[in-house]
């Protein structure tokens, strides 16, 4: 077996933010913008109940921008 010469480069680890892994698999919550899904992250479960709601109805994400 051969030797190391060098010490093995340790793996890049990559902290994804919460808010951008949560708006991807939920795109719909962004009619709100990042910052307020960024206050109200604690409260996640009630956050896809909504994403769900507004997957159902895509007419609403329209009117969530018009009033944001």
């Amino acid at each position: 077996m051969e030797r190391l010469r060098e010490p093995p480069e340790p793996a890049l680890v990559v902290r994804s933010d919460p808010v951008e892994e949560l708006l991807k698999e939920w795109p719909e919550l962004g009619a709100f913008g990042t910052e307020w899904v960024r206050k109200w992250l604690d409260l996640r479960e009630r956050l896809i109940e909504i994403a769900k709601t507004l997957r159902r109805y895509p007419w609403m994400v329209e009117v969530v921008r018009q009033r944001l």
